[in-house]
């Protein structure tokens, strides 16, 4: 319910959301979830599915293998994803 309220406001609409992910305890038991059909659905739900516009994706606390894995695929993602994505390390 608070998040179609989110969609609805006028000013949220204009600016748009910043999309902060948390990887604080995240290790080797969450890479079995990173399949390529869970990617498919989280690209198509992001982006086709709900009416938002998107200003940026921060990735808080990242480990090495996460690391590694944003460093391999950022070259493959479009421009404009490129640009908003950020990786912010805490210790």
């Amino acid at each position: 319910m608070i998040a179609i309220q989110a969609l609805r406001n006028p000013v949220t609409q204009a600016s748009g959301f910043n999309m902060i992910y948390d990887f604080q305890d995240a290790g080797f038991r969450y890479i079995k979830y990173g399949t390529p059909k869970n990617l498919f659905l989280l690209h198509h739900v992001s982006f086709e599915a709900m009416p938002a516009k998107y200003v940026g994706y921060h990735l808080v606390n990242v480990n090495v293998i996460g690391n590694i894995l944003v460093t391999i695929s950022r070259p493959f993602l479009p421009k404009f994803i490129e640009h908003i994505v950020s990786m912010n390390v805490y210790t």
